[in-house]
């Protein structure tokens, strides 16, 4: 982990970003989350790898439609980061513990989507990109809300990928 100094300034660059970020949200009137300070520091101590800092996504779809969403994924570390997918989907997902049972929990009426293409996102060190799924609304779906969730995770094109973060997100079909 970099110096309390350094850390202070990476930490402070991050919550500007998230700002500008939430104040193009709110002009497109978007839902948007964002880590906050605390979080953001309890993120830095927990593990060296990249993040999800924030969402923003369209609160409403018709069955037909699509909600568009949009995630920023964080590099802490003073190195790049390669081979960095996220995964979205639809379901119950975000109070199952278990990556895998949380993954399994998936509502098999809508599309489970990857991005970005191969060979995956990299991320130079102490940068943050945004990465974009538009989820399709089925056209016979029921008119509820929906639970969207997020997986970021770093592939390993020979052996077992790692899981490095999660988000969730709500929306209507109405």
């Amino acid at each position: 982990m970099p110096n309390s100094k350094v850390l202070l300034k990476n930490i402070r660059k991050v919550l500007d970003e998230i700002e500008l970020v939430r104040a193009d949200a709110d002009r497109k009137q978007l839902n948007f989350t964002a880590v906050d300070e605390g979080m953001l520091v309890r993120k830095y101590a927990r593990a060296h790898a990249p993040m999800i800092i924030f969402q923003a996504w369209n609160s409403e779809a018709s069955p037909g439609g699509a909600v568009s969403y949009t995630f920023g994924v964080h590099n802490p570390d003073s190195v790049e980061a390669t081979w960095l997918y996220g995964y979205a989907y639809v379901g119950p997902a975000n109070f199952v513990t278990s990556v895998g049972e949380a993954v399994s929990a998936r509502d098999r009426r809508f599309a489970n989507l990857s991005a970005p293409r191969f060979p995956g996102q990299q991320i130079d060190p102490l940068s943050t990109v945004h990465l974009k799924f538009s989820m399709p609304i089925p056209r016979n779906i029921e008119k509820s809300t929906y639970q969207g969730n997020t997986m970021l995770f770093q592939a390993d094109w020979h052996d077992v990928g790692q899981y490095l973060d999660r988000g969730f997100w709500s929306f209507d079909v109405a």
